[in-house]
């Protein structure tokens, strides 16, 4: 027996696409370009007249085209390729947002990597560099403990806590 059709999602609301539109635009304006083409693609198809729009999502996918093989890398775990993508775009534009949170990502998922691995000196290396990006507290608590456990996860309560680091999405 063929299975259903899936059902494609009902059309935004006309109130919808202006949230859209202004969620989109603020985040164009604010250099979160992802996040700007995600909301602004839905609007763009469903009114193709307004030129705002058009224009700031183009803007918004070029600057995502940038970000293509870095992106690439740092979902394929890559994160020493994805740092070194991502440095010239961050020396380009120091307010891309994107970039910057994507950095701080790949330093972060390789510190855990290399705390995982009880590479500690490299671990506290790559979430120094992660601090200088962004004060993240949890990376601030990993880079102590990779100075406090220098020579590795020797009791059990590091171990566990080595265990069950989780890289960010």
């Amino acid at each position: 027996m063929p299975w259903p059709p899936v059902a494609a999602p009902p059309p935004l609301s006309a109130a919808q696409l202006d949230e859209r539109r202004v969620a989109g635009l603020a985040s164009y304006k604010s250099r979160h370009y992802l996040e700007a083409v995600r909301s602004l693609s839905e609007v763009a198809k469903v009114r193709p007249e307004d030129n705002e729009v058009k224009d700031a999502l183009a803007r918004s996918m070029d600057q995502v085209k940038a970000l293509g093989s870095a992106l690439k890398a740092f979902n394929e775990g890559d994160f020493e390729s994805a740092k070194r993508l991502l440095w010239p775009l961050r020396t380009q534009d120091k307010d891309n947002e994107d970039v910057k949170e994507l950095l701080f990502k790949s330093y972060f998922n390789d510190g855990v990597a290399k705390l995982q691995s009880e590479q500690m000196a490299k671990a506290a290396e790559a979430f120094t560099d992660a601090v200088k990006i962004t004060e993240d507290r949890e990376a601030q608590r990993h880079l102590q403990f990779a100075k406090r456990y220098g020579s590795g996860a020797t009791d059990l309560l590091a171990k566990i806590y080595v265990k069950h680091l989780t890289p960010r999405p």
